[in-house]
């Protein structure tokens, strides 16, 4: 990705509440949206792109969080919360399970 130290980036709605929802919710920890959004902004400023993905977005990792990234022209914009590399690895595993799931019912 591009120098982000000029470039804006903010985080949607949405991605504050699935990372309140896939890192808070079990531990009792309480932090602000603002608190989520610098979070959430810090891994695209400070990370590196992992892959690329439909609609030109783009997924990048920093430490071990993960977030769906999109350009608007102007800004960066954090569109949501793919989890650490725990959640991630494991949702990852769920939804190729369903894909072959489905396409091993059609074969019988």
């Amino acid at each position: 990705m591009e120098d982000l130290a000029s470039t804006p980036v903010v985080a949607t709605a949405h991605a504050i509440k699935q990372y309140r929802a896939k890192m808070l919710q079990f531990t009792g920890e309480h932090k602000s949206d603002k608190e989520i959004a610098e979070i959430l902004c810090n891994v695209v400023r400070h990370g590196k792109q992992v892959r690329k993905l439909p609609g030109e977005l783009v997924e990048c990792k920093y430490g071990n969080l993960y977030v769906t990234v999109a350009w608007d022209g102007t800004a960066f914009v954090v569109v949501t919360f793919n989890g650490d590399g725990a959640w991630r690895h494991w949702w990852r595993h769920e939804e190729v399970w369903h894909r072959s799931k489905r396409k091993l019912t059609a074969a019988l």
